[in-house]
């Protein structure tokens, strides 16, 4: 694939840029005819594919439509319909050993929308190498190759970084959730000369089409809270040496759990808490907790795990709470001003997976697997690793009932304006099966939570738990056995299996050794951004100089490598380092760069500055 040069310039005129040049294409396509080079407009419609993508990257209203580009469209409509020829839609596939098969395959299956660097192409059960390597040729970056059986024994004569093999679709999702940068979009090609299996190929699509939601939500998330959540952590450092770990504590006499959230459908059973008050545990997600103190209950847990501050509903809370929550379990990353809440006993739970193993290892403790995509989730987990036997979710409606959020808005204000900007910003409402039948409306986080707790249940950790769903209204959560919470009460008091009350005991906390492995933990990442810091400088410098010996793009390319190393092995600091990251791949769209090489690594060197200034300010 042919790119035209990559070009900084400021984002007010890199829209101008890209449109000037796809009006060129569609030009030259508009001219083609038969007697012109095939090859030649080839490599114009892949560049054309490339810029209407990172056009609408920039500016979704760009381009504007015209004589040329309608001309344009209309003269491709017809070239990618070349594969009539073969006769049926998927004739063409056993012919993908010959090249020139493969790019015109290529030419009408790929969209003309298309990002050859940010977009995945996901081959289905190849038949022959001939394509992937056709696919390699034009330029694609990113190809996952589906395929049950023995796949990359079938392809080894293809060795490239590009190419990623998965034999299931959980292997599909683990992929496409462990890549390091935003993705645009991704396209299945069914690529194999034998029969379709419409059902494995339905089972792909919705895996790859959640999967890629999933990504594009937890790097929104990452974008947003990744400096919080480091700054956080480091700030309460002096909490967490005088609080247990979520490993030192245990329950005794497990038996039920209810996870309270605060959807619209609390409101229809809360009342139905009291009964079972003292006989099960009630453990409530923080925004939950002033519905429930206005009903006269007091949870036995509450779990929080957002980083972000919310001052009001603190204040709130410390107004209407008589008595201290009996066991508050927070986040690492917590704001401190949750901690003002009234409470007995803080417990401390993982902020992010990968810190926390890391984290974790420095200060001697056991990693529960407590951590989850949202904090109901968390809840759910702690229930397993607590062996509580039967648990049921209250007020869990991952929809919309109306424009209702929450079952109460009293405390929630700051959170109800979070979800009225994302409506706003026209974010998407999904169609999901609901608790009664039908469907429901669901934003496409609340549909990831949906998946991720459907998930969650299948996992090793929970199969000694029984999983009940007692919201009684918006999304249906295939594996949790539906029943109203009055008879899911009944039925656990008529069992008459609690004989004891749930009791929590907590370990005694050696807050020495958890001082020395802070310090220790902090002292390394000030070591090791001193590292790192040698080599951002080696190329910032070689970058600024205006002629490159061969000598010294040698030395770029290996702290470059270094500084990718160091990153990828220290958490902390990836973690640290990604919002900023995440910012830039989103400004640089490959074709247009809007920050340079040089700029970069500036800004790089600004932000390992100040980690550091937090780590020494921390230090405990």
């Amino acid at each position: 694939m042919t790119k035209s040069a990559t070009k900084i310039l400021p984002p007010v005129s890199a829209a101008d840029y890209l449109e000037e040049r796809y009006n060129k294409l569609s030009k030259e396509i508009a001219e083609f005819t038969e007697t012109n080079d095939e090859d030649k407009l080839r490599l114009v419609v892949d560049e054309r594919r490339y810029i209407l993508s990172t056009l609408q990257a920039i500016d979704e209203t760009r381009p504007v439509k015209n004589d040329i580009i309608t001309k344009a469209d209309y003269f491709l409509s017809n070239w990618t319909k070349r594969l009539a020829i073969f006769g049926s839609e998927h004739e063409v596939n056993k012919f993908l050993w010959d090249p020139e098969i493969c790019n015109i395959f290529i030419d009408c299956s790929v969209p003309l929308r298309w990002n050859w660097e940010k977009d995945w192409a996901v081959l289905i059960k190849p038949s022959y190498e001939m394509i992937i390597a056709c696919f390699l040729d034009r330029g694609q970056s990113h190809i996952l190759i589906y395929d049950t059986d023995n796949i990359k024994e079938k392809f080894d004569l293809i060795e490239s970084e590009n190419l990623h093999f998965a034999a299931s679709c959980d292997e599909c999702r683990s992929i496409l959730l462990s890549h390091k940068s935003p993705i645009q979009g991704a396209h299945l090609f069914y690529c194999n000369e034998g029969q379709i299996d419409v059902e494995n190929i339905n089972q792909i699509t919705a895996s790859i089409r959640d999967s890629l939601t999933t990504h594009r939500i937890t790097f929104n998330t990452i974008k947003t809270n990744s400096r919080t959540w480091m700054t956080n952590v480091m700030t309460n450092a002096e909490v967490l040496i005088g609080s247990p770990h979520i490993s030192q504590i245990a329950l005794q006499n497990p038996n039920t759990g209810i996870i309270v959230a605060p959807g619209p459908s609390l409101s229809k059973n809360i009342h139905e808490l009291k009964r079972i008050k003292g006989e099960a545990l009630i453990i409530s997600v923080l925004h939950a907790v002033p519905r429930l103190l206005k009903e006269g209950i007091m949870p036995d847990v509450v779990v929080h795990v957002d980083s972000a501050p919310d001052r009001d509903l603190v204040e709130k809370l410390k107004q209407q709470l008589d008595f201290q929550i009996p066991l508050f379990v927070v986040a690492a990353s917590a704001p401190q001003v949750t901690l003002e809440i009234p409470t007995k006993q803080f417990v401390w739970t993982e902020m992010n997976a990968l810190v926390n193993s890391e984290f974790s290892q420095y200060l001697d403790l056991e990693i529960p697997l407590a951590y989850g995509a949202n904090v109901s989730l968390v809840a759910l987990n702690l229930c397993a690793i607590w062996k509580i036997k039967n648990i049921a979710l209250v007020g869990q409606d991952l929809a919309f009932d109306g424009d209702k959020f929450y079952a109460d808005s009293d405390g929630l204000e700051k959170a109800i304006k979070v979800k009225n900007s994302m409506i706003d910003r026209g974010s998407e409402l999904k169609e999901v099966p609901g608790y009664y039948g039908g469907t429901v409306k669901s934003p496409h986080d609340f549909a990831m939570f949906i998946n991720e707790f459907e998930r969650t249940i299948k996992a090793e950790w929970q199969e000694n738990s029984n999983h009940f769903n007692c919201t009684e209204g918006g999304a249906k959560i295939t594996g949790f056995t539906q029943v109203p919470l009055s008879e899911f009460i009944d039925d656990i008091q008529a069992s008459q299996e609690q004989t004891e009350k749930s009791v929590f005991v907590l370990t005694d906390s050696d807050n020495v050794k958890m001082r020395t492995g802070l310090r220790k933990y902090f002292s390394y990442y000030l070591d090791i951004t001193k590292e790192f810091l040698e080599y951002v400088n080696i190329c910032a410098r070689i970058n600024n100089m205006k002629v490159k010996s061969p000598k010294s793009i040698e030395k770029l390319a290996n702290a470059e490598q270094k500084l990718k190393e160091i990153s990828v092995r220290n958490k902390l600091l990836e973690t640290y380092l990604s919002s900023f990251i995440v910012d830039v791949s989103r400004k640089n769209q490959g074709i247009i760069n809007t920050v340079s090489n040089t700029g970069f690594y500036d800004e790089l060197r600004k932000e390992i500055f100040a980690f550091r200034t937090l780590l020494l300010d921390r230090m405990p």
